[in-house]
């Protein structure tokens, strides 16, 4: 649906004179536009008077089947929604539901719906839902109307970020006058509110409304400002220069020939679940851009964590200096910790550019803890075949040496141990002899093994396996036997992924030094971060690394706001709902020729063919079916944001079914 919310700080806040200007000026450029109010109180002999004023100022006459979808409840109680329905229990409560169906009915009429709420955000629709449920579910872009009076900077700054925690795009905010101008104190007041607003949020004021007389008839709005209308009806951009031919002759793209590329889709934009192509075409993303933008895309918070940080402070070196957003992020990660881990030990964190570096800062601290200790020999690692770390050289020494590019730069890499990947499944009874062969390689080479780095539970871009949480207790049990550090890689399944916020939970088990990245900043910039418990951050002495941007404050201000976010939305119940959709709908999958296997976890859904899926073939397929998903080998995955909806998570689902189908 096309459309905008109208919301305000309260109560008579002047949102209907906003709207009723917004709906004239679109009328008036030639639009069919058109006025909802979804819950109106107040009515009288069957005349809601808001609904009805607008349209009688504007000449506006409506059939009854479009009045019932674009008025779909109304009471006669002057009060808030939920009291109303009470009070008049013939009448059905509104819901959310039957609101956005009821103007989906009207999208079919109307090509464009100026949507006024009630009151503010959180007036109550019903005993479980409010307006701020209504605007997240419309998806409109929302406009918060001020009015002018003492303690609207107060109402004005929790409503707006009320809207941006939800996720919904705002446009900014209109100051309104609802009473007549008056001298002294009262007009100070006024003439303070927007600088002191303006000061305090990075929305825009899109306009000031002077007091208008409203005893007989509604006014109207004449002034609307042609920049909010063009915010509302954007002129088509003109088709952007063909990106591809140069991306196709200069550019590299991860693991892909520059002489002999894959195809690539060029990506004008991205909002929640959906990248928008440059030619216009809305994909539905399952990748969550390679598993980090769990929040989906240009979330209002993070974007304004970003924006509001930019402005103070982009960047500052982190040799000598420190900085709020590094610090902030630092107590919110140990906070983090604490909560949900029976007991956490870490106290330490290096903040690195990414996860390859995070991994890299974690084995110089364990070589580093060694040599400091006057311990020459303990110069190898030891690790599972199928893992990956990363892919500069220290991760790539230890992701999987056949699919870890190892053939590649033989000679060069330094050669640790491998232990075969763990077989015994995550959901299976546990194996004792599945433990067997890395205890072998412990007990016969420990006097040589600096520390042992593997992902806990799930292995993922060595080949999305899920393997099971004893294996991780029986690692540590022997780490502790012989001294060995034990550093557990999270950097793709921290924050909520696996369905515990760290995947080492399953276990309860906790290792020595902890990598986390990918989604520490919902996908908006590149940041990792190290955590080591003291006993081995006291041995390291100086750790000899220093990235140019570690510790960004942009990277600390949004990763700070993600966690936020993460912390304040049901994320947990969002994963459960993701991992019962993939059962639901791909465990079928295992019966076909084509498909070895079906692994489900968290928000983790993995086919395993029997055949190497052809990459080029298949995300054209995907693309032409509306969907974003990229395999590897012979493994169609998804790992889509936590935000995602059901209907769109089961169309991406079919696109995989539909073509498992055909193999």
């Amino acid at each position: 649906m096309k459309g905008i919310f109208i919301t305000g700080t309260d109560t008579d806040a002047g949102k209907t004179v906003v709207t009723q200007g917004i709906l004239h000026a679109l009328r008036r450029r030639g639009g069919n536009a058109m006025l909802s109010k979804p819950v109106q109180t107040g009515v009288r002999q069957g005349v809601a008077p808001d609904f009805d004023t607008v349209l009688q100022n504007l000449s506006i006459s409506l059939p009854a089947e479009h009045r019932s979808a674009l008025l779909p409840f109304c009471f006669e109680a002057a009060t808030s929604p939920h009291l109303a329905s009470r009070l008049e229990p013939q009448r059905p409560a509104p819901t959310v539901h039957a609101i956005v169906e009821n103007l989906r009915q009207a999208e079919t009429w109307y090509d464009f719906l100026v949507v006024e709420g009630a009151g503010g955000l959180y007036v109550p629709l019903n005993d479980t839902e409010t307006m701020l449920d209504l605007a997240a579910a419309l998806d409109f872009p929302t406009i918060l109307v001020v009015r002018n009076t003492l303690g609207c900077l107060n109402h004005a700054l929790l409503s707006l970020e009320a809207i941006q925690r939800a996720g919904i795009s705002c446009l900014g905010w209109i100051l309104c006058e609802t009473t007549p101008p008056q001298d002294g104190l009262e007009e100070t007041i006024r003439r303070d509110t927007r600088p002191s607003l303006s000061a305090r949020t990075t929305l825009p004021c899109l306009a000031e409304i002077p007091w208008q007389n409203v005893s007989e008839t509604l006014p109207l709005w004449e002034d609307v400002p042609e920049t909010l209308l063009e915010m509302l009806t954007p002129i088509p951009p003109t088709p952007p220069e063909d990106l591809l031919p140069f991306d196709r002759q200069h550019l590299f793209h991860p693991y892909t020939s520059i002489t002999a590329p894959l195809p690539v889709y060029a990506v004008s934009s991205a909002r929640k679940t959906t990248l928008q192509t440059v030619d216009g075409q809305a994909l539905t993303d399952g990748m969550a851009s390679w598993w980090c933008a769990i929040h989906g895309y240009s979330h209002p918070h993070l974007v304004s964590a970003i924006q509001q940080q930019a402005a103070k402070m982009a960047h500052v070196m982190f040799g000598g200096i420190t900085h709020p957003p590094a610090v902030a992020l630092g107590q919110k990660l140990l906070e983090m910790l604490e909560q949900h881990l029976e007991r956490s030990p870490f106290e330490h964190i290096f903040f690195a550019d990414s996860g390859s570096i995070a991994v890299e800062v974690a084995l110089k601290m364990a070589f580093q803890y060694w040599r400091k200790q006057g311990v020459e020999n303990r110069t190898k690692l030891l690790t599972l075949r199928g893992g990956y770390h990363g892919d500069t050289f220290g991760a790539m020494s230890v992701c999987d040496p056949v699919t870890g590019m190892h053939s590649l730069f033989q000679g060069i890499l330094p050669r640790h141990y491998f232990a075969p990947r763990p077989q015994c499944r995550f959901h299976d009874p546990w194996q004792e002899a599945d433990f067997h062969p890395f205890r072998q390689l412990v007990e016969e080479y420990h006097a040589e093994i600096a520390a042992v780095i593997l992902e806990p539970i799930v292995q993922g871009a060595g080949g999305m396996w899920f393997y099971h949480p004893q294996y991780l207790r029986e690692v540590r049990t022997l780490c502790n036997q012989y001294g060995i550090l034990l550093i557990f890689d999270e950097i793709a399944t921290g924050f909520g992924r696996t369905g515990k916020m760290f995947a080492m939970q399953h276990a309860e088990v906790i290792p020595d030094i902890l990598c986390l990245g990918k989604a520490l900043t919902g996908g908006m910039l590149s940041l990792a971060a190290v955590l080591a418990q003291p006993k081995v951050t006291e041995n390291v002495g100086t750790l000899m690394h220093g990235p140019t941007f570690m510790a960004n404050p942009l990277a600390c201000a949004v990763a700070c706001a993600s966690l936020e976010l993460l912390q304040t939305t049901p994320w947990q119940a969002q994963v459960q709902k993701i991992e019962t959709i993939l059962q639901e709908e791909w465990t079928p999958l295992a019966q076909l020729s084509g498909v070895r296997e079906v692994r489900v976890l968290g928000a983790i859904g993995v086919v395993e063919c029997a055949d190497d899926v052809p990459v080029a073939a298949f995300q054209q397929f995907c693309v032409r079916c509306g969907g974003w998903i990229r395999p590897f080998g012979k493994l169609i995955y998804l790992m889509p944001p936590y935000v995602i909806q059901e209907s769109e998570l089961r169309d991406l689902c079919q696109i995989v079914r539909s073509w498992c189908e055909n193999l």
